[in-house]
């Protein structure tokens, strides 16, 4: 238990006292970097080309699941409107076929 994860806190701290590469420099102290990385927005994109097919699935399917997203309440609200206060029957069939519609497409694209 305790000693166990005592001598695994201490042999973290030697490594760490001891690798230079894991300390920090003092204050006024130069850090000296040994590489410079020049990474662009054109490299970065281009890393993700092969991933493009994927990526645009996943940003249609984000935006149709959004859409449907939005859509239920508001199907919800003209199904609400048209049995309590409209009293029309065939808006209000009309609104839940469209809201099943909806909820459907919202399922299909998330």
């Amino acid at each position: 238990g305790v000693a166990l994860e005592s001598k695994s806190l201490l042999s973290l701290i030697r490594i760490w006292g001891t690798d230079p590469s894991l300390t920090q420099p003092l204050l006024g102290e130069d850090v000296k970097t040994t590489k410079s990385f020049n990474a662009t927005l054109g490299s970065l994109l281009s890393l993700s080309r092969p991933d493009v097919p994927y990526l645009t699935l996943g940003f249609i399917g984000g935006c149709g699941s959004a859409l449907g997203n939005s859509l239920i309440p508001y199907y919800s609200g003209k199904i609400v409107d048209a049995a309590a206060i409209e009293h029309d029957h065939d808006m209000f069939f009309s609104n839940i076929k469209l809201l099943a519609v909806s909820a459907v497409f919202c399922a299909a694209t998330t």
